[in-house]
């Protein structure tokens, strides 16, 4: 049992613990879920593992709940900081992870029983250097461990979030091939070894596997050198990522749906500021030259100017003309016919009008609204998280 709290802390890594894998999780807010989510890890079917709960100066019970779960299981480590953001949290959890893999996880999610024995497997059979799984959306995780089916495609009680990304490509479809809480037919992972096709699913939001932390295992050894940017608080992980895979020879990838992230319920109150997109696109714009295939780069600035266009969204229903003048002039300088056909028709839609004026852009996007909401938009009308 470890409980740091307020200090220093220096590990020697050179020796890891062969076969330990490290599961670092940002703790900021989250008292109410973080015990379910830490005993996702706690429970899982590859038994050699340490939790390390990072706790980002949150102001809730969240600390208490870390201190418990530190007296409860010898393999949880707890680490109390000044908030931050979660960029330094993950890397005060890499400086004391000892495990050989590297996983990282989210406060209010759940890991389902077996994704780290089968991410692991993946990594020792294919010999990659990173193991990816599938994950869905899920307004309520289960409860409890215990109440966990194997994979996401067997919860049937849980309803799948809609959303743009998707680890199969198609939204809403589960997997067929589980039948269970105790069996499950998993597939064979795909081995990717190019490193632009690598890049590619990296960023394609319909196909890809994301660019998220939590869906993944990293040997230790391929980000001893990786540090998460303390300067970007959204879509670090991207950054994180792609220097990741600018370092690895190949990647596994399971379409098993293996991590439930929670969706929550967002309505007007909860929805983002403006202030949020725009750091989006300003943390893509950052990542883009780590990437060296142009069609992942194409892909990432659409993906820049799709999360602009949700801030101009904001801007237009909360009535700041001011903060849509500035993000159409951020657009201007971020269109290009190369990125524009990776958006969504609704989203070309839209961009060309807010180019034009402000007002061509409001009256559009009044005009195709249902359209929107038929293909996934409408932030602030619509429960849809679209996770960055």
């Amino acid at each position: 049992m470890i409980n740091i709290d307020n200090d220093n802390v220096y590990s020697d890594n050179a020796h890891k613990d062969s076969g330990l894998i490290s599961v670092i999780m940002p703790v900021y807010n989250c008292e109410g879920t973080l015990r379910r989510a830490a005993e996702s890890i706690l429970s899982q079917s590859h038994g050699d593992m340490e939790l390390i709960l990072v706790d980002d100066g949150s102001t809730d019970g969240s600390r208490e709940v870390c201190r418990d779960l530190v007296d409860s299981y010898d393999r949880v480590t707890a680490i109390r900081e000044l908030n931050k953001g979660p960029a330094a949290a993950r890397n005060r959890g890499l400086e004391v992870a000892r495990g050989q893999y590297i996983g990282f996880m989210d406060g209010d999610d759940v890991a389902l029983p077996r994704m780290y024995e089968l991410l692991l497997s993946d990594l020792e059979s294919t010999g990659a250097d990173i193991a990816v799984c599938g994950f869905e959306g899920v307004e309520e995780p289960a409860e409890s461990p215990a109440s966990m089916p194997v994979t996401a495609g067997s919860a049937v009680a849980m309803t799948a979030a809609p959303g743009r990304l998707n680890s199969s490509g198609q939204q809403g479809q589960h997997n067929s091939a589980c039948h269970g809480q105790n069996h499950c037919q998993s597939q064979e992972p795909e081995l990717l070894t190019d490193r632009a096709s690598i890049e590619r699913r990296l960023v394609d939001k319909y196909k890809g596997f994301g660019w998220s932390l939590w869906n993944k295992l990293y040997r230790a050894e391929l980000i001893k050198d990786i540090c998460f940017d303390e300067s970007l608080h959204i879509c670090e992980d991207l950054r994180f990522n792609a220097e990741a895979i600018a370092k690895a020879g190949s990647l596994s990838l399971r379409k098993d749906r293996l991590y439930l992230y929670n969706t929550g319920s967002e309505g007007l109150s909860k929805a983002p500021d403006t202030d949020h997109y725009v750091a989006a696109a300003e943390a893509i714009d950052h990542t883009l030259p780590l990437l060296t295939d142009r069609e992942a780069a194409d892909r990432l600035r659409a993906e820049g100017l799709a999360q602009l266009l949700m801030g101009a969204e904001t801007a237009l229903l909360t009535g700041r003309q001011s903060e849509l003048r500035d993000i159409r002039k951020l657009c201007q300088g971020r269109a290009s016919k190369s990125a524009e056909r990776y958006l969504r028709a609704d989203e070309k839609l839209l961009l060309r009008a807010l180019l034009a004026s402000r007002g061509a852009y409001s009256a559009i996007y009044h005009m195709e609204l249902p359209l929107k909401l038929l293909m996934g938009g409408g932030v602030l009308y619509k429960r849809h998280k679209r996770r960055a």
